[in-house]
């Protein structure tokens, strides 16, 4: 039998062969993460955070084939999408790519590198040990690759910046990719991730530090979906500065085992953070979200609304918390999830949490889980419209307070229409 000490040891060792360090992390950094997946390992199902999330048996699949050399894809592969008021870029297999260079002067999209050893933010919180995570650590000690993206003071980007993940292997691969985003003071910019299907099996280890200075906005819109074959966990720690405003999408669409740990720092008087996710978990995938939002200072506001749709024997979890500190006076907080079980084998598992210290503020959360309207389904039906399509408008209409939320027609189009395919298999 494979402990869990023995399966982080064995990947540790698998990693150190093929890995070429960025030296954007700190030696001590490296040395106290390593200390940490030593004493520690990787999380199983006996560990709170990741109970339900099994990566002791994803790693135990594919785990000899982890040494073997990324496969780069060629340039041809990217398409447009059909995108017209957009500019695009492009990582394959976590780094950045040349051939679509930015065209704005106030931008700048390049390899992470030395430059951006300053950039790795989020020390508010960080000392945390509830906030430690194993992938992480993974991260901080093997990241080879990654990409810095900053949007200059005063930016008003018209056009939204669309970046482009594919990923590519000859066989099952794990890439830690570092990533930093920063938006300056009085900055406003929308940027969407696109993770697209994976070539081969693929494990995805991503942390993304996220900086919003002064009065600077931020719409970060996230669309996974890596295909049957592959993982991807995901870390995104954002800092908000005074009167920052930052809005997260994550649309989640199936996959095989899917992690996406959220944590939003306002850090400053007025900061304000909606965060919205979308899962739909199929076959016996998982797709896993865990947000946690730190108020720091006083008359921040937050707001969170997550909806899972859970189909075969997969799991949709939510695990979110809020955490207002003594001095953040006038918070304001609130948190939602509502999820549907489209089977009776699905399972879904939601836990809203609230760790307050202040006593002037507005807090509250709530979670329901429940099936299909039965009563709404019998009355598309006897409009004539057949059981197939009827389910498929019931579930694209549990999703649509999210995506009208987005403001972006274009991206909204797209987005809409990637779930309408998702839940094909839903509707059946």
């Amino acid at each position: 039998m494979v402990t869990k000490k023995n399966i982080t040891h064995q990947l540790l060792d698998e990693l150190s062969k093929v890995s070429g360090k960025n030296k954007i992390i700190s030696f001590d950094k490296i040395g106290n993460a390593l200390k940490r997946l030593e004493t520690h390992g990787l999380p199983n199902s006996r560990s709170e955070n990741y109970k339900y999330f099994n990566v002791e048996a994803i790693l135990k699949k594919g785990f000899t084939m982890l040494s073997q050399p990324l496969t780069p894809l060629e340039s041809k592969i990217f398409s447009a999408n059909g995108f017209q008021n957009a500019l695009q870029l492009v990582t394959i297999n976590g780094a950045p790519q040349d051939f679509l260079p930015p065209a704005l002067p106030s931008l700048q999209f390049k390899s992470s590198s030395n430059d951006d050893s300053d950039s790795e933010i989020y020390t508010a919180t960080a000392s945390d040990d509830k906030l430690r995570d194993p992938f992480a650590d993974l991260n901080t000690v093997f990241s080879d690759r990654g990409y810095s993206l900053v949007f200059r003071a005063g930016m008003k980007v018209e056009k939204y910046i669309i970046l482009h993940h594919f990923t590519a292997s000859a066989s099952t691969s794990f890439c830690n990719a570092r990533n930093f985003i920063s938006v300056e003071e009085g900055a406003e910019a929308t940027l969407v991730e696109i993770f697209h299907p994976s070539e081969g099996s693929f494990f995805n280890n991503l942390h993304t530090s996220i900086k919003l200075e002064r009065d600077s906005k931020l719409n970060h819109i996230v669309v996974q979906n890596p295909g049957d074959n592959s993982c991807i966990v995901s870390r995104n720690l954002g800092e908000l500065g005074g009167a920052a405003r930052y809005r997260n999408f994550t649309f989640s669409l199936g996959g095989r085992a899917l992690r996406n740990n959220l944590d939003v720092a306002l850090n400053d008087v007025s900061a304000h953070a909606d965060l919205f996710g979308v899962s739909l978990a199929t076959g016996e995938g998982i797709i896993d979200q865990h947000t946690t939002v730190h108020h720091l200072s006083a008359h921040c506001s937050s707001s969170e609304l997550y909806k899972g749709i859970a189909s075969g024997k997969s799991t949709c979890v939510f695990n979110g918390r809020i955490y207002v500190a003594k001095h953040a006076q006038k918070t304001d907080a609130y948190q939602s999830s509502k999820n549907i079980l489209v089977s009776e084998s699905a399972s879904v598992y939601a836990k809203p949490e609230l760790e307050i210290y202040a006593n002037d503020v507005k807090c509250s959360h709530g979670t329901s889980t429940g099936k299909l309207d039965t009563h709404a389904l019998f009355y598309l039906k006897s409009r004539g419209i057949g059981e197939e399509n009827a389910r498929r408008l019931l579930l694209q209409a549990f999703t649509r307070d999210i995506t009208s939320q987005i403001g972006a027609a274009e991206i909204t189009t797209y987005i809409e229409r990637a779930i309408s395919e998702s839940l094909d298999i839903f509707s059946q």
